[in-house]
């Protein structure tokens, strides 16, 4: 029965009800007399210990339950409620957030077992629902208020630009020649496609190096949890790495740990190489020293931290936090239950971040398309600007020679 632990309570009961019999059949198989004193002592201590170790073993069930349940528990609040709570979008509404919670009990009470099934999902995992549909609320509360911001500065830019084109149309009413008035608009529809160009390709260069950032640290999470399904594997005695003659389970898990983090080391020193190799491709522009003297001291040198050492922190904290994380192995339930749990756990989050790292990829590809076609906007624009700029420069001067550089500039 100890090695099937955590059972429900019915199951546990069952089997002592079974085994209790058995035991008693021992002493009917003697044949005593039932009168015999003998008989009733010998088969009141045997019931006396049955009972003891009955009501030590459902302690134990309770104990394994409550571990099993509040491991899984977590599991399934990160990899299905947390994860999309810190992906702006993934819910739109609390009844979207509420239907992946009755897919996340369901998973719960199919992968659950035992007396405390019920106790952590009506006290942990209650407490968390409540919680995140609160964050939830604050997220769309949140949302609503930035896009009313948005259109609050869409409606100004729109009066600014009617301001703008009613003065402009005030001016070319006082120009006295056609030529001047074609060439003044044309420099002023130019100048606004090359501004807009400018601030597009901005946007997606900025969108472009986040979407990168993600794309390396999604590999190198899966990497990272590669290591550890290894050492789970090895830890259960199925991996290569178990046939070292290691037969105790603590000392499997703990060489198998050690194994682990050896290698989430190593990929980390490769993730450093690939930082340095490629750091000349990291450097998009400077930062502006008035923003830096706006801000904070802690923010100024953050601002001012080059590419490469941003990505050389990235490359710590993450790799940090799959350390962290590889510890897991030593501290689920004793057995080859516990193991198993933790194996298909990692095998989830891989999962996670495999999918999320083919959604980087895409919005990366596509940032990058866009950082393309507003760099082609702007080789169309320029020639239209500087055109127009050179031929009032012309009239300006009142001849048909080159423009003289100051009057141009």
């Amino acid at each position: 029965a100890t090695e099937q632990m955590p059972m429900s309570e019915d199951t546990l009961h069952d089997l002592h009800r079974k085994a209790k019999a058995k035991s008693m059949a021992v002493f009917t198989a003697l044949k005593f007399e039932e009168g015999d004193p003998r008989l009733q002592d010998c088969r009141a201590d045997a019931s006396s210990r049955i009972k003891q170790m009955h009501e030590d073993v459902k302690v134990e069930n309770q104990r394994l339950s409550k571990q099993l349940c509040e491991h899984i528990a977590a599991e399934l609040y990160s990899s299905q409620i947390e994860a999309a709570l810190g992906k702006p979008g993934s819910f739109e509404s609390v009844e979207q957030l509420m239907s992946a919670w009755e897919k996340l009990r369901l998973d719960y009470t199919r992968m659950t077992s035992g007396p405390a099934q019920s106790e952590v999902l009506s006290a942990w995992l209650f407490q968390r629902m409540g919680e995140s549909v609160q964050r939830l609320c604050d997220q769309l509360q949140k949302d609503a208020d930035h896009r009313c911001e948005d259109l609050r500065e869409k409606l100004s830019e729109a009066e600014q630009r009617r301001r703008q084109s009613e003065a402009v149309e005030r001016v070319l009413l006082k120009i006295p020649t056609r030529a001047q008035r074609r060439l003044i608009l044309t420099l002023m529809q130019q100048s606004c496609r090359y501004r807009d160009a400018v601030a597009a390709r901005g946007v997606s260069l900025a969108a472009a190096d986040q979407f990168y950032r993600d794309v390396l640290t999604y590999q190198w999470r899966i990497g990272g949890l590669n290591a550890q399904l290894s050492a789970t594997d090895a830890a259960l005695g199925t991996g290569v790495a178990s046939h070292d003659g290691v037969h105790d389970e603590d000392a499997r898990r703990k060489a198998a740990l050690a194994g682990s983090i050896a290698e989430i080391g190593t990929q980390q020193t490769a993730a450093v190489r690939t930082i340095e190799q490629q750091a000349s491709y990291y450097v998009l522009c400077h930062p502006d020293e008035t923003i830096c003297r706006a801000v904070p001291l802690a923010v100024q040198a953050a601002v001012r931290r080059s590419p490469r050492e941003q990505f050389r922190q990235m490359v710590a904290d993450t790799f940090g936090e799959i350390r962290t994380e590889a510890q897991e192995i030593l501290s689920v339930p004793a057995g080859g239950v516990g193991l198993q749990n933790l194996w298909e756990a990692l095998e989830r989050r891989r999962q996670f971040w495999r999918s999320q790292l083919e959604e980087a990829l895409t919005a990366w590809q596509a940032a990058s398309e866009a950082v393309r076609r507003a760099g082609a906007e702007l080789l169309a624009a320029w020639p239209e600007v500087s055109g127009a700029a050179e031929g009032l420069a012309r009239l300006a001067q009142g001849d048909d020679g080159p423009p003289r550089s100051a009057l141009l500039q």
